[in-house]
């Protein structure tokens, strides 16, 4: 079930992986005390394939090192076969699926800080080869599958 949420400029929370800005077509967002962050848009940036299985509502997420399950509504996350509660299942906001960005932390061993007085949730993550990638990351110019694919080669 796709839910809606609405809010002004000063809620809006920027977020950065590996120091530079991502821009998201549903922002991230806060519910319940937890940051709620779009899945592909976060993991994509950090070089991971996701795939989504519409008929079961799953998520999958992975490289050559690492395999990530996620279902919707369920607290219940893999990671590698080791089984994570998370502080708040996954949702869908407007055909996206969010997930706690402690949950990636969690998943990938990525380091992540907040600045209350920016609104900045920076995560930080070494990545292969990313020196050698120089790109804005945006969520519509992702490096492209074959560029993905020569960085686990």
């Amino acid at each position: 079930m796709a839910s809606s949420f609405a809010f002004g400029e000063a809620d809006l929370i920027k977020v950065e992986v590996n120091e530079q800005e991502l821009i998201f077509d549903v922002d991230p967002i806060i519910k319940e005390g937890q940051t709620m962050v779009p899945v592909r848009a976060i993991f994509e940036s950090l070089y991971l394939e996701v795939s989504w299985d519409d008929k079961s509502k799953a998520v999958t997420v992975k490289n050559k090192d690492t395999q990530i399950n996620l279902i919707i509504g369920d607290k219940r996350a893999s990671v590698n076969d080791k089984v994570i509660i998370l502080d708040h299942p996954p949702l869908i906001i407007n055909e996206r699926t969010m997930v706690p960005v402690r949950f990636i932390g969690q998943a990938i061993g990525a380091d992540f800080s907040w600045d209350n007085e920016s609104r900045t949730l920076s995560i930080k993550k070494t990545v292969p080869n990313s020196q050698d990638y120089k790109t804005t990351l945006t969520y519509s110019n992702l490096l492209d599958k074959a560029s993905q694919e020569r960085l686990w080669k």
